[in-house]
């Protein structure tokens, strides 16, 4: 019971000293890195890394779905 009230008021702290999230990481192997690059991108503030092993560049539709559909597959 000591123990559960401990970890309670520790992380009421955490949440009370608004420390900087820099531990969160994106990964991903294969079909969905286009995913992963993209929530990188966009929450770039919140996520300090992103791991991309198999899969197309970042941008590489540049806008166009026919290039998606085609060369970036």
């Amino acid at each position: 019971m000591l123990t559960i009230f401990c970890a309670f008021v520790l992380f009421a702290s955490f949440i009370e000293a608004k420390a900087p999230r820099t531990d969160v990481t994106v990964s991903d192997i294969s079909a969905d890195d286009s995913m992963t690059a993209q929530l990188h991108i966009a929450f770039s503030s919140e996520i300090s890394g992103c791991g991309i092993v198999v899969g197309p560049p970042y941008y590489c539709a540049q806008g166009n779905t026919m290039s998606a559909l085609g060369a970036c597959t």
